[in-house]
């Protein structure tokens, strides 16, 4: 079986195997407008972002109107990242 990577998701095998995935987008990529990599795009400032998201989801605390249920701590966060 050949696998087509624009129509393979990891986020939706990792949800189809019963795992919750949280996905962000960072600076300067995606769906970001591209930014200047020695003003504004540093590897601390990314850092501490990841760092943020990586302490709410343990703590609870990932909060959104777009989130229609209660998220409750993970116990467990596993990054995972791609580089393209």
């Amino acid at each position: 079986m050949e696998i087509e990577p624009e129509e393979y998701s990891y986020v939706q095998a990792a949800v189809k195997a019963g795992y919750t995935v949280l996905t962000y987008d960072r600076i300067g990529h995606g769906l970001s407008p591209i930014e200047d990599a020695y003003n504004v795009v540093q590897g601390p400032l990314e850092l501490e972002i990841l760092r943020k998201i990586t302490l709410m989801a343990r703590n609870g605390t990932i909060a959104s109107s777009s989130l229609p249920v209660h998220v409750d701590a993970f116990d467990t966060v596993i990054h995972v990242g791609c580089v393209r």
